[in-house]
Formats: C-alpha cells, sequence, structure tokens
C-alpha cells in the first residue's frame, strides 16, 4: 500500500516463517503474517529477493 510518506508490505506465507525478513526490513508480525514499511520501490525488490531465497 503506497502512502503519501510510506510504502507498507504485507507478507504472508503458509508454510515459509517471514517474521525474520520482516524485521530486517523495520518491520515485525507473526511468523506467516507480517508487514513492514519501507522507503521507496527499491526496497520493495530487495525484500522480494530476500523472501524468494527463503524457498
Amino acid at each position: 500500500m503506497e502512502y503519501p510518506n510510506e510504502i507498507r508490505i504485507r507478507i504472508r506465507s503458509r508454510n515459509i516463517p517471514i517474521d525474520d525478513t520482516a524485521r530486517r526490513f523495520g518491520g515485525g508480525g507473526q511468523s506467516f503474517a507480517s508487514s513492514a514499511s519501507i522507503g521507496s520501490w527499491e526496497n520493495a525488490d530487495e525484500m522480494i529477493e530476500a523472501l524468494n531465497r527463503k524457498t
């Protein structure tokens, strides 16, 4: 979700814990449902790459 001052990312997973990745990007949450606030779409690409490496 894009807001004037931030971009919020919601992450969901069925089998792979993702809360550690969310924390790495300044967020948090539960093992299979987390979120983070990122500063730019480039950071979103970095988060996607980090999540893809977990598979």
